[in-house]
């Protein structure tokens, strides 16, 4: 049915055809998902419908009993029609990023960047942005219908700055700390970037209410807080930590012994992993999730606030990640 829908779109329109063609799994069953990104290669499938359509009534005798086949062709025709009609009606716009400089006040702010600015709608942000005024910032959203970016995430540019997000267990995230550390250690004096690592959280919404979870279950989530406890608390342990645990599932009181903290100092962090544990979780999923729109795929890396092939390459860094090579949830 979508290939004659296609097929008529070549025809009339377009010339050739690119759809994204997927089969899904979910709780209501396996379904194909279709993308097409191309708004008049949908009008000339819709066309193309129609023209199916009008072809089965023309060619169906009313005058008879309807055949099941018949039936079943005329149902599959009517629920994809009303597939395109919800597509057209709600159309997916892709996230975009924009940085600059924010100007403006109250509600007419702009993201500046060289000669040109964009207006920006921050009604969709959880506070107004003024507190970042007249600093460089970095916009993620959609053009909305009125010519002004819509923005969901706004985030102060840190230049120099490499933030490199990770699973705690996730084997490709120790790659990527592993290899990065080393190669900020061994540059010279202040020419290395500062190096920042986050945790990647999900945020499940049960009968029993909203509990962050990850990955790997448990065992990851409480990981992730030591992980966030040294690192806040113990900066000077906390690389040698990441170091450690890339190689050894020993407990983690045992490696934090072993990169320096005395007993008191493990003792500490463990009564706090506890009493402090959603507090920690929901500041790093707000900052993770809520500030830098990521939500999934270990390991993810931003550059000065913006994603390396936005940003431009680290020409004193090397940091290979390839797509099959990530942690992700497979929901």
């Amino acid at each position: 049915m979508v290939r004659d829908a296609a097929e008529f779109g070549t025809r009339a329109d377009t010339g050739k055809v690119r759809l994204d063609v997927r089969l899904e799994n979910s709780a209501g069953g396996a379904s194909w998902l279709v993308t097409v990104t191309d708004r008049h290669l949908m009008d000339a499938m819709e066309r193309g419908m129609s023209e199916n359509i009008s072809s089965l009534v023309r060619s169906t005798d009313f005058g008879k009993a309807l055949g099941e086949e018949t039936r079943a062709r005329f149902e599959t025709w009517k629920s994809a029609s009303a597939k395109f009609g919800y597509a057209f009606a709600h159309p997916v716009t892709e996230a975009e990023i924009v940085f600059g400089v924010l100007q403006g006040a109250d509600s007419s702010w702009r993201v500046a960047a060289d000669s040109s600015a964009v207006s920006l709608d921050a009604s969709r942000l959880g506070a107004s942005p003024a507190p970042l005024l007249g600093r460089e910032v970095v916009a993620r959203g959609v053009r909305g219908s009125a010519g002004q970016f819509e923005a969901y995430h706004l985030t102060p540019r840190s230049r120099n700055t490499l933030d490199l997000f990770v699973m705690s267990l996730c084997p490709y995230g120790k790659q990527a700390e592993t290899s990065l550390i080393h190669q900020v250690r061994n540059m010279p004096g202040a020419m290395g970037p500062a190096l920042q690592v986050h945790y990647i959280l999900y945020l499940s919404d049960s009968g029993a209410g909203q509990r962050f979870t990850s990955l790997r279950g448990e065992e990851e989530v409480a990981e992730d807080v030591v992980q966030m406890l040294i690192r806040d608390k113990y900066p000077a342990a906390y690389w040698p930590y990441l170091l450690l645990r890339a190689e050894s599932l020993r407990p983690w009181e045992e490696l934090a012994a072993n990169v320096g903290l005395k007993p008191a100092d493990v003792a500490k962090l463990r009564s706090q992993s506890v009493a402090e544990r959603e507090s920690i979780l929901r500041r790093e999923f707000d900052l993770v999730a809520g500030a830098h729109g990521i939500y999934d795929g270990s390991p993810a890396i931003l550059w000065e606030g913006l994603p390396l092939g936005e940003a431009g390459s680290i020409s004193s860094l090397s940091f290979e990640s390839p797509r099959s090579q990530h942690c992700s949830s497979p929901r």
